[in-house]
């Protein structure tokens, strides 16, 4: 299975994160930030006081800054043959998640982005993604502006298939998850009677 150290020859993998915080911000409009002293920005001048919300949907969504921006392109950070990026003007403007805005970052910004590192490698390299089908076969096209609105934005709950890309890669799966029980025993609290009766008969079956 992947681990932290094989992020480095994914770029593809780093690339379609990227992608995936440019095409759809946790935070549209950061976190509200207040000014602390009056300040001046290009001739405008910004009383103390002020709220200010950061707009980094406009900015990643922007024609002149990103070409094609209302389509998921990850190749968008892939360095072609000539040594530049595929856009508009080749600037190197990389989505991160929300951590902060001036001096002040999140003190868990790390976890957060070793996290997200860790389950998209292994989503990809464990499993087929496909779209749900209606009665008749036909794949369902997913709505991806079907997320809820705020601060902090998330998908709403879709359907779609998933499912091991092979026998071998499922049986991996199945070994770490027993090998992990000791970890993962300290934290199963407040489980479903569903979830409580998957995990024993799990870890019996392995």
């Amino acid at each position: 299975m992947p681990t932290l150290d094989s992020l480095e020859e994914m770029p593809y993998i780093r690339a379609m994160i990227q992608e995936t915080h440019r095409f759809r911000p946790v935070a549209p409009l950061m976190i509200p930030h207040c000014t602390v002293a009056s300040e001046e920005y290009k001739g405008f001048l910004i009383p103390k006081g002020t709220t200010i919300f950061v707009n980094t949907w406009g900015i990643f969504h922007d024609p002149e800054l990103f070409d094609d921006p209302e389509n998921f392109i990850p190749d968008r950070y892939l360095l072609t043959e000539h040594g530049t990026k595929p856009g508009v003007d080749g600037s190197d403007l990389r989505p991160t998640l929300p951590f902060g805005v001036g001096r002040r970052i999140c003190p868990g910004q790390h976890v957060a982005q070793h996290s997200i590192n860790l389950n998209a490698m292994n989503f990809v390299w464990a499993f087929n993604f496909t779209a749900d089908t209606d009665a008749e076969g036909n794949p369902i096209r997913l709505d991806t502006f079907n997320f809820e609105r705020g601060i902090s934005t998330k998908p709403r709950p879709f359907k779609c298939k998933i499912t091991p890309r092979s026998k071998e890669k499922a049986e991996i799966i199945e070994r770490a998850f027993v090998d992990a029980g000791d970890t993962f025993s300290k934290f199963e609290v407040g489980l479903s009677p569903e979830d409580k009766e998957f995990v024993v008969k799990s870890r019996v079956r392995i």
